[in-house]
């Protein structure tokens, strides 16, 4: 059985929502949780499920801690989507790592995702890449750009000349999706009730000479963080001009079906 942790305990007070578009139950924007966030009417938990559900996995455990009464009233025991869901509550925030420790290892791999993505890429195809390279850890990643705002110089290797200025630069670098793979093996790095970011454990990892590695994205998936005001209304605009870009299976498209006469949400449809 694919399993999958959704890390959905953070707030939401820090969104922007286009005007007249409120969370499930017609919750405040102070009320609601980051997981129940609409896109397009959406709430993108609900999203990240479904598309969970088309990528073959049928047990997602729900790292839960602020309003965590609100996405269990909302999901309920997963049955509609099909998920067998499984809820994980902790009394305070513990990072983007830390709430693993109550969280069952298993036997198998698990993918590990943060809840403020809307992204197109195939979970399925990141577990079946991460069990082809036989790592402990996958860590999906993807190319962006970033201009610097200041000229950059290049000096001489003892110090005292200026071998090159350039003006502004263009810089390229891989970043981490918030999306991971971690074998059972990882959890002997977890402990119960402690504070751990991601990037520390992976960094433990490496230290220990594990095999961590890296699934790049593909240049035509999509990927959004919408943790931020302009990005979570550039994620909300994405959804609903193209919603049947993110929810291209089965269960997607009953969700879409659901929606889709509302009128929160308008695009292409499959």
């Amino acid at each position: 059985m694919a399993r999958a942790v959704v890390l959905a305990g953070g707030f939401g007070t820090r969104l922007a929502r286009p005007e007249g578009d409120v969370p499930p139950g017609g919750l405040s924007p102070a009320e609601c949780p980051k997981a129940l966030t609409p896109l397009g009417g959406v709430p993108i938990l609900e999203i990240i499920l479904h598309q969970l559900r088309d990528g073959g996995f049928e047990h997602v455990t729900l790292c839960l801690f602020w309003r965590a009464d609100l996405i269990v009233e909302h999901l309920g025991d997963g049955s509609r989507i099909g998920l067998e869901l499984e809820y994980s509550l902790t009394e305070r925030r513990l990072g983007s790592a830390g709430p693993l420790a109550a969280v069952d290892p298993g036997s198998e791999p698990q993918l590990i995702l943060n809840c403020d993505l809307l992204t197109s890429i195939d979970f399925d195809r990141v577990l079946r890449a991460h069990r082809e390279t036989g790592a402990t850890a996958t860590v999906v990643a993807l190319r962006r750009k970033s201009r610097l705002d200041y000229g950059v110089l290049e000096l001489s290797e003892d110090g005292r000349r200026v071998r090159g200025h350039v003006e502004k630069p263009v810089v390229e670098h891989l970043i981490s999706a918030g999306i991971n793979v971690l074998e059972p093996s990882v959890w002997r790095h977890l402990r119960a009730g402690a504070y751990l970011d991601m990037p520390t454990l992976l960094q433990a990892l490496i230290e220990e000479g594990a095999a961590v590695m890296p699934f790049l994205i593909d240049g035509e998936e999509r990927w959004i963080d919408m943790g931020r005001h302009d990005t979570y209304s550039y994620a909300d605009e994405a959804f609903r001009r193209e919603p049947g870009r993110f929810l291209r299976g089965p269960a997607g498209r009953g969700l879409l079906e659901r929606v889709k006469g509302s009128d929160s949400l308008t695009g292409v449809w499959p």
